[in-house]
């Protein structure tokens, strides 16, 4: 089956849930090596979702930038509510801003490194992205939807 799916396939979008680096390098080394991967990362509260850079990685994790100026991410010290700097982990922040709706200062249910943007727009973009480990003492089970 796998050697019909890299004949016929020409790429397959990831997103919906994490996906940790070994992993990712594994499915496009060995399992579809004539296929193109590419990754989503996204949230309702956002009303879409973010791509991965083209040939860019970060630690073998896409890096997501946000649709700007719309879509904004950061990544922030849940404790401090400031970013984390730059090549640290904290907790995801999305902020939805059009002439129609204002979602500001989202706390998602994800972690991920704080990267640069690439763009001269706030915040940051965002890799390695893993869900919440633990909320109130509590531990979170990962779903897929």
């Amino acid at each position: 089956m796998v050697s019909h799916l890299n004949k016929t396939l020409d790429l397959i979008a990831w997103g919906g849930t994490h996906m940790d680096p070994d992993t990712l390098a594994f499915l496009q080394s060995s399992v579809f090596p004539d296929v193109t991967i590419t990754a989503s990362y996204g949230s309702t509260m956002i009303l879409g979702e973010s791509k991965s850079r083209n040939n860019q990685d970060f630690e073998g994790s896409p890096i997501f930038d946000s649709f700007a100026p719309n879509v904004l991410f950061d990544v922030i010290d849940p404790l401090t509510q400031k970013p984390v700097p730059f090549g640290e982990r904290g907790r995801v922040v999305m902020n939805y801003i059009n002439k129609f709706a204002l979602f500001p200062n989202i706390l998602e249910r994800d972690t991920a490194m704080r990267i640069p943007r690439i763009d001269n727009y706030p915040g940051a973009s965002v890799a390695l992205v893993r869900p919440v480990e633990e909320i109130s003492g509590q531990t979170v089970v990962e779903g897929v939807y």
